[in-house]
């Protein structure tokens, strides 16, 4: 192996992550009628973290990229169309110890979201809340500690 050999497998490369790691994506989406508000959802019984408050979204699938992803979950989630969908542009990202959580402002259109139909098998509850209303409302901040996950044969000698 020589310096050519090193350059043809990396000078090309795109970089991937050690591990187990997943990628997910959520859109923050903001619906305006008489007032401008935030969509929420609650999740569904059957599904992981059930009646969990959060955003639209979910993993990123092979090939996809994060804004695609956030896209695509909110369409398949709400039971909307992509065209009643604005993305205005690109929160920021939360880096975990297995996972990567991209994160995308927007607008739904409210006359799409007067004809949605939420899958009831992620979703049990799309419910609104008006921008004005969480503005009044001093925030709590959390912080959080990034603890590795390491296999207890990890072969540390």
């Amino acid at each position: 192996m020589d310096i050519e050999d090193i350059r043809s497998i990396y000078g090309t490369r795109t970089p991937g992550v050690i591990g187990i790691h997943r990628s997910y994506s959520v859109l923050v989406p903001f619906v305006v009628s008489s007032e401008m508000s935030l969509l929420y959802e609650v999740r569904a019984e059957g599904v992981r973290q059930p009646g969990e408050v959060c955003f639209p979204g979910g993993h990123m699938e092979e090939g996809e990229t994060p804004l695609e992803c956030a896209v695509r979950e909110t369409c398949e989630e709400l039971g909307i169309e992509k065209e009643s969908i604005e993305v205005i542009g690109q929160g920021d990202t939360l880096y975990g110890s297995n996972f990567t959580l991209y994160t995308f402002i927007g607008s739904i259109d409210s006359a799409a979201l007067e004809k949605a139909s939420p899958d009831p098998e992620e979703v049990s509850e799309v419910f609104l809340m008006p921008v004005e209303e969480l503005m009044s409302v001093k925030p709590s901040h959390y912080g959080e500690r990034l603890k590795p996950d390491i296999d207890p044969d990890f072969a540390y000698e």
